[in-house]
């Protein structure tokens, strides 16, 4: 029972919003209680440390994670109020038209230098609001921008945790960041796959796109190898993002996709514009 314990407020979670599709406050509430009916019940933690820890959890959470999301859709307002989401969209546009391209460049190589610089949500809430503004779904741009995270977390702010696992291991740093980088490298390639085919919903998603879905995940790992191998875990991720962005900008310009794709609301919305016209 022990051993499953810390499993168990996990569950409820994955279970109460995957499943039963309950509000998050009211999920997290009692997720909170199980937690606290664990901690105090089996792991015979006292009343008040654990009081202590409740309003410590909740306190990062208010600050640092909650305040990144309301800071990055009030830029978003801010920039629909002031028209500047217009240049950002021109600006895309300018890159690439198709969505897949889009996301991309916004999910997987910015989202994944703001993980390394920032941390605390910043690599899901802020690319999330872009590709809103260009026309994602929330919830698809949410999901696309947590799977593009899961690769850049890894080696967190310029190095923190890998940093903090050496000095408390005692382990020389570089063959840490190396085994890191070598557990990534599959997620590198895959990741970036993974998300042209949730945007299109279908493995033919990909016909027009793979060279660059490709070169933007082998870029990335290919930037961290080098780095973690000669310098260290402070930047892998960083370079390794800003490698993927470049390789994508320059792989659909050379070789552009036949057709941009767009998402089928919009096909349909332009379809009927030209009947207008017509």
């Amino acid at each position: 029972m022990l051993e499953l314990s810390p499993i168990l407020p996990i569950a409820w979670l994955l279970v109460s919003l995957g499943f039963l599709k309950m509000p998050a406050y009211k999920a997290c509430l009692i997720g909170l209680a199980i937690s606290g009916i664990e901690a105090i019940s089996l792991w015979q933690m006292d009343y008040v440390l654990a009081l202590k820890a409740t309003l410590e959890g909740s306190v990062f959470a208010l600050l640092p994670i909650i305040w990144v999301i309301v800071a990055a859709f009030f830029t978003y307002n801010i920039s629909l109020h002031t028209g500047a989401i217009t240049h950002i969209k021109q600006f895309m546009s300018s890159l690439s038209g198709d969505r897949r391209i889009q996301a991309l460049l916004i999910a997987w190589g910015f989202g994944g230098f703001l993980e390394a610089v920032a941390g605390f949500g910043t690599a899901v809430a802020v690319p999330a609001a872009l590709l809103i503004a260009l026309g994602f779904e929330p919830f698809l741009a949410a999901v696309v921008c947590i799977f593009a995270n899961t690769a850049a977390v890894a080696f967190g702010v310029v190095g923190i945790p890998v940093n903090t696992l050496a000095q408390i291991t005692e382990l020389p740093i570089l063959p840490i960041s190396m085994a890191i980088v070598w557990q990534l490298a599959p997620f590198g390639v895959l990741v970036p796959l993974l998300i042209v085919v949730t945007i299109t919903k279908s493995l033919k998603g990909l016909q027009g796109v793979w060279l660059t879905t490709l070169i933007s995940g082998i870029s990335f790992g290919l930037a961290q190898f080098v780095v973690a191998k000669y310098v260290g875990p402070e930047l892998p991720a960083i370079i390794g993002s800003i490698f993927a962005f470049l390789a994508t900008v320059l792989s659909a310009k050379v070789s552009p996709p036949l057709r941009d794709w767009k998402f089928p609301r919009e096909r349909e919305a332009a379809a009927s514009f030209a009947k207008v016209q017509a």
